[in-house]
């Protein structure tokens, strides 16, 4: 669907909304090569998403979901490594680096570019690409509200 015809059933914030972490992902590396594995480059997306708060209530919560689900990567891999979440995030948040995350492998919290663990960038895109594309045509049809659905019922 093009931008355009999405912008005119949905105000313009709230297709941003979506399009930003994609943004952001791709403003770190070209869509060749590949960039800090292990959810890293997500959970970056995710944390300069966040504090982007609006008058707009709809839009705030739109931004919390999607920042909640670009960390849910790096979240399912702790949780297979049998770590704490929540311990994890936060040394991998408080770190200087912004190369630093899980390194599975070893189960440590280390420099991922110097341990080299890489992702490749392309299977990420298409993955962004497809997860903003679900969610704004939920939020354009209404499928994700309650009451749409007890009323049309």
């Amino acid at each position: 669907m093009a931008p355009s015809a999405a912008s005119s059933s949905m105000p313009g914030s709230a297709i941003s909304v979506f399009t930003t972490p994609l943004i952001q992902f791709r403003a770190h590396r070209s869509l060749q090569g590949s960039h800090i594995g292990g959810g890293v480059a997500l959970l970056r997306a995710s944390v300069a998403l966040r504090p982007q708060v609006t008058e707009n209530e709809l839009e705030n919560q739109a931004k919390h979901a999607v920042a909640s689900v670009l960390e849910e990567p790096i979240r399912q891999l702790v949780e297979n490594a049998k770590r704490s979440p929540t311990q994890i995030l936060a040394q991998i948040l408080n770190s200087n680096s912004p190369c630093v995350g899980l390194n599975a492998e070893g189960c440590k919290v280390e420099d991922l570019v110097l341990a080299g663990v890489l992702d490749p960038i392309g299977p990420i895109d298409l993955s962004l690409r497809v997860a903003m594309s679900h969610a704004g045509s939920v939020l354009q049809t209404g499928a994700w509200d309650i009451r749409t659905r007890l009323i049309n019922a």
